[in-house]
């Protein structure tokens, strides 16, 4: 088993940061505690963006010499 970094980008043209935010606080929930790297947020004209990175184990089948 691995640990690798992952994230998950929020995007809209549309909707508002409140929104945004709460898509965002329901994948958190998800993810539970102590998975969260950190969360971050940009604007650029009218798209908004948060990112979410967090830790997620990855299983790898293990081959019969690594035993």
């Amino acid at each position: 088993m691995a640990i690798q970094a992952r994230f998950k980008l929020f995007k809209s043209n549309f909707d508002s940061w409140e929104t945004m935010a709460q898509q965002v606080a329901a994948f958190l929930t998800t993810l539970g505690p102590g998975k969260v790297i950190g969360v971050s947020h940009s604007q650029e004209s009218q798209l908004g963006v948060i990112a979410v990175w967090y830790w997620e184990a990855e299983f790898r089948e293990e081959s019969a010499k690594d035993a």
